[in-house]
């Protein structure tokens, strides 16, 4: 398989920045990009897999029902990014939160 050379990886990044673009911060008129959701997208050498580090912070933390409706609807902004990254080609999509570098698990039902 051919491996793609450094301006084709830089083409990919700048590609998957361009279409998250295109996803909305629930409640608010800016894009996951412009609003520092998304701080940081990286690329796998074989340009297969990106990685997308995001800071989900926001909301009471010391509220239970705040967190709750809160993760439903970061969940679905990370579905609508997976879909954005996966349309480009991406074979495997992860996020990753940027304060712990823990990935990122998303709620699998919200699809229905």
């Amino acid at each position: 398989m051919h491996e793609p050379g450094i301006e084709d990886l830089r083409r990919r990044a700048r590609e998957a920045g361009e279409a998250l673009k295109e996803v909305e911060v629930p409640g608010f008129d800016v894009n996951v990009i412009e609003s520092g959701v998304v701080t940081k997208v990286t690329i796998s050498r074989d340009g297969s897999a990106v990685a997308v580090f995001v800071d989900l912070t926001g909301g009471d933390p010391s509220c239970n029902f705040c967190r709750m409706i809160n993760w439903a609807l970061w969940s679905k902004v990370l579905l609508a990014m997976e879909d954005r990254l996966r349309a480009l080609g991406f074979k495997e999509v992860y996020f990753f939160d940027t304060r712990t570098g823990f990935e990122v698990r998303k709620l699998g039902n919200l699809r229905k």
